[in-house]
């Protein structure tokens, strides 16, 4: 191994990404619960601070096909019980 895998920035890359993976798993498995996936959570969450945006401009900021975009809020608006 070489000495950059012994750095303490190499401990704290380590660590963090180990926190990313592990709050990641659990925020998934709350997902479960509502039964959606983390990209409709992503598009719930794109949507809220920008009321004011369309979906073909939100997919563009964020850099997502406006398609993907309509498949999760078709998804929400399911789950949701409305048709």
């Amino acid at each position: 191994m070489s000495a950059a895998h012994h750095s303490s920035e190499y401990e704290v890359i380590w660590l963090v990404r180990r926190l990313f993976r592990s709050l990641a798993y659990k925020s998934n498995e709350m997902l479960e619960e509502l039964e959606i996936t983390a990209a409709d959570r992503a598009v719930m969450e794109f949507l809220y601070p920008d009321k004011k945006l369309s979906v073909p401009e939100i997919a563009s900021r964020y850099h997502v096909s406006p398609a993907s975009m309509y498949r999760s809020l078709s998804t929400l608006w399911s789950s949701a019980g409305c048709s």
